[in-house]
């Protein structure tokens, strides 16, 4: 074998074991996201189902989330806490106590972006078993999942797992109570709080391989602003469990976000928003009738698999009540359009001095413990 040859082979080696080598440094490097979005209550009261009434008896909600859809289509994964029932017009559609909403509300949410609906809260029983398995029927039906109430008992004992852009997730709901206890023998159709039965899930979920778990309480103590010491010992409870993310509504009103070490989860550092309040009802008092559009995102090492919490970020949100060109409507706003130099032409004097009032409450809850979630600038 002459030297040139061996000179030729060498170098040809020599780049071959250059280009593993970088083959391998890109893949080290490479990434993969999920962006998620939750808002708070969608509650459908009485004046808002008269609002969305049409001439031929139908309901349309679709206004309802028109200025607000463009901000939850930017999130690959959407989550809101849908507080009601849908039992079917055979039935009366009502509002508070006791709710029966027209299904076009979820026909409503999934074209406004929404993937997912919370079940797990107070509300889910208004119509009895009957009632909340349409709802979850319909729910279905519409391209949509939930999670917190139960068909069957095996889905009780089920852990469901979804996957987008390479990153497997699950969503674990419960709630504090239900208006109504006359289930009979359908004792899994809701999933109450019950932190034995929590642990036990997040155990299982663990061993399903998954890069994120997330818990979702509907708890706390309605019209505070801060978690009461029942809500801060779930908490801590379920971060020893293994918990990667911790969500919460019922107050009705926007809570602090506060950040924290995670023990054994699946990423070094999560979260817990103790209140997401409202996304759109008919409470009308300070407080109540502002929420938000929170954000966070999920990254993951292609190579090592590695998970890690990458941004918390938020969008303060207000509902407006009132006239516009087409009419009486319930409006999901972005908060900072108050701040336009040509403010919307329905929004009042009023109006506007009530969403910036609101959006200076929203930075005030979620950054009273953490200064990590960041607020969204959509005026830039």
């Amino acid at each position: 074998m002459n030297e040139n040859y061996l000179k030729i082979l060498s170098a040809f080696l020599l780049s071959i074991t250059c280009c593993f080598a970088q083959v391998d440094s890109s893949l080290a490097s490479l990434k993969t996201s999920i962006r998620f979005s939750i808002v708070g209550d969608v509650m459908a009261h009485q004046t808002q189902l008269n609002y969305a009434i049409n001439s031929d008896s139908t309901y349309d909600f679709h206004s309802v989330f028109s200025y607000i859809s463009p901000y939850i289509t930017q999130s690959d994964f959407a989550i809101a806490n849908f507080e009601s029932a849908c039992a079917g017009s055979k039935r009366e559609y009502k509002g508070y106590p006791v709710f029966n909403t027209p299904d076009t509300i979820i026909t409503a949410l999934k074209d406004s972006g929404f993937d997912h609906l919370i079940t797990a809260n107070n509300h889910i029983l208004d119509m009895g078993v009957s009632g909340a398995k349409r709802t979850m029927n319909e729910i279905i039906k519409r391209g949509l999942d939930y999670s917190g109430s139960n068909r069957t008992e095996s889905e009780k004992d089920s852990i469901k797992v979804y996957e987008v852009n390479n990153i497997k997730f699950t969503i674990l709901s419960y709630t504090y109570f239900s208006n109504f206890n006359n289930i009979g023998s359908h004792h899994y159709i809701v999933n109450k709080i019950d932190l034995q039965r929590v642990e036990k899930d997040i155990a299982k979920a663990k061993g399903l391989d998954l890069d994120v778990i997330i818990v979702y309480y509907h708890f706390g103590t309605e019209e505070q602003r801060e978690p009461d010491l029942n809500q801060e010992e779930i908490v801590k409870k379920t971060i020893s469990f293994g918990a990667d993310i911790i969500l919460g509504g019922h107050p009705h009103r926007l809570q602090p976000i506060e950040v924290f070490n995670t023990n054994a989860a699946n990423i070094a550092t999560g979260f817990v928003a103790y209140s997401m309040g409202n996304f759109v009802s008919n409470q009308r008092w300070r407080y109540n009738d502002a929420g938000a559009v929170l954000y966070f995102t999920i990254e993951k090492e292609i190579e090592s698999g590695k998970t890690s919490l990458s941004t918390i970020e938020y969008l303060p949100t207000w509902v407006f009540k009132g006239f516009t060109k087409n009419g009486r409507e319930f409006i999901v706003l972005p908060s900072q359009l108050a701040m336009e130099e040509n403010p919307l032409p329905f929004l009042t004097q009023e109006d506007i001095m009530l969403m910036k009032e609101s959006y200076q409450d929203c930075i005030e809850s979620f950054n009273k413990y953490s200064a990590e979630p960041i607020l969204i600038d959509i005026l830039k």
